[in-house]
């Protein structure tokens, strides 16, 4: 018999991927297009991306739940729709969508992906899972990303299998952070979606090619991480963020594997911090509290 247990206090951000699982994001969408030398070709490649939607700033400002439906309705794909089913096999899992609550204006288009998702394969939505507070990631480097990782609570069924989606994806530490909350509490993560990805690298113009991804980093990722930066980045990291590298997104290690002294990454991270700090407050309940950052040297003149 499944049980439902219900977390109202702050958990764990992140756990460690689980061996021998992958977890794929099915990507229908770009979320950009790259400039061409055709300009029809570069606005019909736009046309069909989330960024460049006609409504996707009356969605993502100001909450409109009517533009969100309508740009799901035209950036859903087929094929992509198929690949989640593919996952799915013949389970029933419930669709999650990261939001504050269930009237949450600042995350209405991917809560209108959840339903429209849960419409096509019959499947219900979960209300019962919230985001804590507010990360103001949307157009946020690497370092602030890294800094700072989505908070969840709310009631998780025990061995009840979930599909997160979201709207997009770019180093995927919200996919991330969900995964560890719903899995860390009794449940499972058959596969996660979204309806536009970031990272388009050289996809312009092969339309054959997925856009998929998995997003857990595997083995090689983290010992390719822990052998350039050694264990003082993994301690920094489980003093800092409450986890270890062996928690991060393949697309984390990719960022973190650019750098070439561990000092230079602990820098920018407290610097992310320290500046969120001052800058938001730390009283502020609605934005990602930051614990335990020193202050800033001040000088004397």
């Amino acid at each position: 018999m499944k049980q439902t247990i219900d977390i109202s206090k702050p958990s764990k951000l992140r756990i460690a991927w689980e061996d021998a699982k992958d977890y794929p994001v099915v990507v229908h969408r770009d979320w950009t297009a790259k400039r061409t030398r055709s300009r029809n070709a570069t606005e019909r490649r736009r046309s069909e991306t989330l960024k460049h939607h006609p409504l996707y700033w009356d969605a993502k400002k100001r909450g409109d739940y009517i533009a969100a439906q309508e740009i799901v309705d035209d950036l859903i794909c087929e094929d992509a729709m198929l690949r989640i089913c593919g996952h799915m096999g013949d389970k029933s899992p419930l669709i999650v969508a990261p939001s504050l609550t269930k009237e949450d204006p600042s995350n209405v288009i991917p809560v209108s992906f959840a339903h429209s998702i849960a419409y096509e394969l019959s499947l219900n939505v979960c209300h019962d899972i919230y985001q804590r507070d507010t990360a103001h990631r949307t157009g946020r480097g690497g370092f602030y990303r890294l800094a700072f990782s989505p908070e969840f609570y709310g009631k998780v069924i025990e061995g009840q299998d979930y599909i997160i989606v979201d709207d997009v994806a770019t180093m995927g530490g919200t996919l991330a952070a969900l995964r560890s909350f719903i899995e860390g509490h009794g449940g499972n993560v058959v596969c996660m979606s979204v309806l536009a990805d970031s990272n388009m690298k050289a996809r312009v113009g092969m339309q054959g090619l997925s856009r998929d991804f998995n997003l857990n980093a595997s083995t090689d990722d983290i010992k390719r991480v822990e052998s350039k930066h050694g264990k003082r980045l993994n301690e920094f990291w489980e003093r800092h963020n409450g986890y270890g590298i062996d928690c991060l997104t393949a697309r984390e290690t990719d960022f973190l594997h650019f750098f070439e002294r561990e000092h230079n990454i602990e820098r920018c991270i407290l610097e992310e911090k320290r500046a969120t700090h001052y800058k938001l407050g730390a009283g502020n309940d609605n934005v990602m509290n930051v614990k335990s950052v020193a202050a800033p040297v001040v000088r004397s003149a």
